[in-house]
């Protein structure tokens, strides 16, 4: 919903977008990191716009620093962690990207290198959002790749799932445009792939179950 606020016309919608990335970080701090290439990209391309979603997200901000400083004793300081003060091997960091790279190029064939071939909107946004999310993601859990073979291919890259939609966008143009170079069918694979999908739901189930059934 932000970044459909994002991509308006209408001023009002900005301030409106920033205000939803805003209210995501009331569930998941780390949603900040959603918000980045947004802004990052409006204060390149169109400064008005960048202010304005500025303006929407400074409430929600304003309010979670509080919420930090009057519970855990500092802006910076939540539940887990202070989220500025963590130090991190490089190598660490380095493999959880390669094994972030790996297994989501194995869960959705070539969907993490689509950015890179996407030409419509919010391909600034979308494709700093694949080179930043990643490493970022790496270096905050860069032991998070700590179960078996199929539980990490499955639940490894939990933190990247709000990401999937996104990609989304980019997988799908760039999904056509190998069919029409190979002149598949369109509707046969798209019914093969729904097929697949549907089937694949009972190891990816049962995989789940196990994780939270241990978790517990």
């Amino acid at each position: 919903l932000g970044a459909y606020l994002y991509i308006s016309d209408k001023p009002k919608s900005h301030f409106l977008s920033g205000a939803i990335f805003g209210f995501t970080c009331f569930i998941r701090y780390t949603n900040l990191f959603y918000f980045l290439p947004f802004l990052l990209v409006s204060f390149l391309t169109n400064r008005k716009k960048f202010f304005r979603l500025i303006i929407g997200f400074a409430p929600f901000a304003l309010l979670v620093l509080s919420f930090n400083y009057f519970m855990y004793g500092g802006f910076f300081e939540t539940g887990y962690v202070n989220i500025v003060g963590r130090a991190r091997i490089f190598s660490e960091i380095a493999v959880t990207i390669l094994t972030y790279i790996l297994f989501l190029s194995i869960m959705y064939p070539l969907m993490i290198f689509s950015p890179f071939f996407y030409k419509g909107k919010l391909k600034y946004e979308i494709l700093c959002l694949t080179l930043f999310l990643i490493p970022a993601f790496s270096y905050l859990n860069a032991t998070i790749f700590h179960y078996g073979f199929i539980t990490n291919l499955i639940i490894g890259p939990r933190y990247l799932f709000p990401f999937i939609p996104f990609l989304v966008i980019t997988y799908s143009y760039l999904i056509e445009r190998i069919l029409s170079r190979f002149r598949l069918n369109y509707k046969i694979f798209i019914l093969a792939v729904t097929i697949l999908l549907m089937v694949s739901v009972i190891p990816i189930s049962l995989a789940q179950k196990s994780y939270t059934q241990h978790s517990t």
